[in-house]
């Protein structure tokens, strides 16, 4: 009689059953995928000047509307809400700019296949081919939508939605692999 056996209790992903490897995705990365990888790893942080600045423009507001000696300078509080409004849609605009610079780039409507494997991880372009030896990166970030592979010095990643993924399995196997073959950050 088989007895069932759970997961180990230190594993952080359990085991595939039908899933070998290597494991091969492939598919449109879209603009909304970038922006999204790059908040999973904290390089996606446009919210930040507004919420600075915009505490200081409704102190300043607020004084120059209570200030009852002088009478009210209307130019103040007009411009510190023009000023506010501006801030607050920045981080809208920086979206839109990059999403239409994104989707400008011919290079970019192509799909990406990645192999992985315990070599490596093969990555194939339209334009390029490379093999990156899992000693290039540095960690890997796994969400529950996506994989983020850090190169060295964190300025550029290798990510690869979940939605790519053809099976569970697959992407199961893709989740141990990298957990035996890198440091891996939580969500």
């Amino acid at each position: 009689m088989h007895s069932y056996q759970p997961a180990m209790s230190g594993s952080l992903f359990p085991s595939a059953q039908a899933a070998k490897l290597p494991v091969r995705v492939t598919g449109l990365i879209t603009a909304d995928d970038v922006i999204a990888s790059l908040k999973a790893v904290g390089k996606w942080r446009y919210w930040r000047i507004p919420l600075l600045v915009l505490p200081v423009l409704l102190m300043i507001t607020f004084v120059s509307l209570t200030n009852r000696r002088r009478g009210v300078a209307w130019p103040v509080p007009i411009v510190s809400i023009a000023a506010g409004l501006f801030l607050l849609t920045a981080p809208l605009r920086a979206r839109h700019r990059f999403i239409k610079s994104w989707n400008a780039r011919t290079e970019f409507q192509h799909p990406v296949s990645w192999t992985f494997s315990n070599e490596g991880l093969f990555t194939e372009t339209v334009s390029s081919k490379s093999l990156r030896d899992w000693s290039g990166f540095i960690y890997a970030k796994i969400t529950p939508d996506r994989i983020v592979l850090a190169h060295p010095g964190e300025t550029m990643f290798s990510f690869i939605p979940r939605r790519l993924f053809s099976t569970e399995d697959d992407w199961t196997a893709t989740c141990q692999l990298l957990a035996a073959k890198l440091p891996v950050r939580g969500p």
